[in-house]
């Protein structure tokens, strides 16, 4: 067993931190050096992945203004967002006189601090009626949650109620289905004899 190194005991645990294991004859040189090039190769390897990312992460943020100057890179975007926080609550019938509660949101994305002015409209038969009305203001990138509470007006038939914000209006809107209050008759009114209620 030329060119092979044993040791034993005390000498192998001293020793093998000091000393490479080599395996074989000759080759084992050759083992020793394929996985030093292996070594330097993953080291090569990660430092270029880490400086492609390093390029990538200065031209994303520094090299970005220059960009969006030359046109590259659109601006961004500046808007008003306005949704109904509870969509699946919305009604789709109520009655005359019942109360109805809307929640909605109003998402400033303009950039700048903004007041609100906003009104609730329901539109039927070619007829349209303010049912509330009021002012938020809402924080550059910030979102105000309005909740709004209104009677059904006395317009029994289909109808659209609306929530304008803003100038010029962004709106959304949901479809209801007014219906006279319910009346009882007094013919479907039972009576019971005493002691069977």
């Amino acid at each position: 067993m030329s060119g092979s190194v044993h040791l034993t005991g005390t000498e192998a645990a001293q020793g093998a931190e000091l000393a490479p294991i080599s395996v074989g004859n000759a080759s084992g040189s050759a083992v020793e050096h394929r996985a030093g090039d292996r070594t330097r190769r993953n080291v090569l390897v990660t430092s270029m992945v880490a400086g492609a990312l390093a390029l990538l992460l200065v031209w994303q943020y520094a090299g970005m203004g220059i960009a969006r100057r030359a046109g590259l890179v659109p601006r961004q975007q500046h808007f008003t967002a306005v949704y109904f926080k509870y969509p699946a609550r919305l009604p789709g019938a109520a009655s005359v006189g019942r109360q109805i509660e809307l929640v909605f949101v109003v998402d400033n994305r303009e950039g700048a601090e903004r007041r609100y002015r906003w009104r609730i409209i329901l539109t039927a038969r070619a007829r349209s009626i303010q049912l509330a009305a009021g002012a938020v203001d809402v924080a550059a990138g910030r979102a105000r949650q309005l909740t709004v509470a209104f009677d059904v007006p006395p317009v029994v038939g289909s109808a659209k109620v609306q929530v304008d914000v803003g100038s010029p209006p962004v709106g959304i809107d949901f479809h209801l289905r007014i219906v006279a209050p319910r009346t009882v008759s007094r013919s479907r009114v039972r009576t019971y004899p005493a002691g069977l209620d």
